[in-house]
Parts: structure tokens; sequence; C-alpha cells
């Protein structure tokens, strides 16, 4: 057998996780529960240019703007790629937005482009913010708030969505 199927066997089963902008905050304050789950993920952990942009706004608010700068930064360069804004994340976005406006669900903009990133690449959300991501079907989340394993968590959230998508369907056929 080559190394490079073997690689690309390895790559394709390994775990792929996204750190949302909480999270990166968290982590960055030292909060150890969440520095130890961070680092203890087995897997490619990533992040996108959204998030980085968030945490930019915080950065313009605070006193000390070049250490808290150099924090991110250093974060950021720690992880396995930075997700930008491509064709496939923004269908996406619109298919993730159409849908939700359709059942009545409101999401913010900047945390549907974070779901649309996890939902085209099939990655993992690490969040502290469950209640940002909850109303969005097929994703995977691993929420640090609750202690619990990935596989535990998606798990949950499939359930979850299977619920909503019986009220969905029993709204709709009321109509």
């Amino acid at each position: 057998m080559n190394r490079s199927f073997i690689y690309e066997t390895f790559f394709h089963f390994m775990k792929h996780y996204f750190v949302e902008t909480s999270a990166i905050i968290n982590y960055l304050r030292g909060k150890q529960r969440i520095v130890d789950a961070i680092n203890n993920l087995d897997g490619e952990i990533t992040s996108s240019y959204i998030c980085l942009a968030e945490l930019y706004e915080g950065i313009s608010r605070v006193r000390e703007r070049d250490r808290a700068e150099h924090a991110v930064l250093q974060f950021f360069s720690g992880l396995s790629q930075v997700y930008g804004l491509d064709e496939t994340i923004a269908k996406a976005f619109g298919e993730l937005r159409a849908q939700l406006k359709q059942t009545g669900k409101v999401v913010e903009d900047i945390d549907l482009f974070i779901a649309a990133t996890c939902l085209a690449a099939n990655l993992t959300l690490i969040t502290e913010n469950q209640k940002h991501f909850q109303r969005i079907e097929n994703l995977a989340i691993f929420p640090l708030k609750e202690k619990s394993s990935p596989g535990q968590t998606l798990l949950l959230h499939i359930r979850r969505s299977k619920r909503e998508q019986k009220r969905t369907e029993s709204f709709q056929h009321q109509k």
C-alpha cells in the first residue's frame, strides 16, 4: 500500500473541528475547561476569517490592543486551516438563510456564515453559544458548556433536528 493512500484514508476519517468566536475568546482568557477541551481534541482544528473579524471588533475595544491582537494571531497561526468565503460556503449560506426564513427562525448572518462553513466543509462546531446554532439542522455541534463527548453531542443534535423537522412538517401541514 502506498503512503499517499494511507495518508488520504487517515485524513478522510480524521475529525475536523471549527472553533468559533466564543470558544476562542474563553480559550485566550485562559478558562481552563475550554483550554483543556480544545487542546485535547483529536483532529484538525480550524476557524474562519469571519471569527477573526469578530475578534478584531473586540480588540478595537480593549486598552491593550497590541497584546490582544498578538494573542489572537498566535492562536490563529496554530490552526490547521482558516476558512475564507468561497462559492460553496456562499451557496450553503443562501440555502440555510432561505430555509430558516421559511420556518420563521432567525439566526444572525455571522452565525449563519459560520454554520455554512461547517456544513460545507463537514466540520464539527466548537462553541459556547449553542443557542445561536441549535436551530440549524444537520450541524454537528460540540458545546463546551456541557460535559459530553463529540459523539454524544452529535447524537443529541441529530435527535433534536429530527424533532424540529417533525414540528416544521406539522406546522406546514396546518397552513
